[in-house]
């Protein structure tokens, strides 16, 4: 479950609901502290969603951003036992316009966790690209639905 988790309460009912991973990205920004608490909780079921709008972490649903940088704000979630990172490139989400692969160097850079990257990929070139970049796996939603993209295709 992703969106909106923004309690540990919440994260307890969408995995007692049969969740497999529940995706923690407002609170997990705002309060490292409960992120790292759930995690611990939860070993292997909690990520952290970090989604990046003109270099900043977005927050709200994207409706706000935050004064750390990314650096800073993956530093704050070194201790936390997450299954891995999300790192949304908000300004390339949805666009096809290539992964912002600046944003993912220095993500992959700044944590030890697993990352996933998500944001502007519409090829098989972006997606390797994003693979040589450091990203543990990459997530594409436009590029399948247009047909960009097909699943067949990518060796996994």
């Amino acid at each position: 479950m992703a969106g909106g988790v923004r309690s540990p309460e919440a994260v307890e009912r969408w995995l007692a609901a049969g969740a497999a991973a529940v995706v923690m990205g407002t609170v997990a920004v705002r309060e490292p502290a409960t992120l790292a608490a759930v995690s611990k909780a939860h070993p292997g079921r909690v990520m952290a969603a970090l989604d990046v709008l003109a270099g900043r972490p977005a927050v709200d649903g994207w409706q706000g951003v935050e004064e750390r940088t990314v650096k800073e704000t993956l530093a704050l979630w070194a201790e936390a036992r997450v299954a891995g990172v999300i790192v949304t490139s908000v300004d390339r989400d949805g666009t096809l316009a290539g992964p912002d692969l600046e944003l993912l160097h220095e993500a992959v850079a700044s944590t030890d966790h697993p990352v996933t990257y998500s944001g502007g990929i519409a090829s098989l070139d972006h997606l390797r690209a994003v693979a040589e970049s450091g990203a543990d796996a990459a997530i594409v939603g436009k590029s399948l639905l247009e047909g960009r993209i097909e699943l067949k295709s990518v060796v996994i």
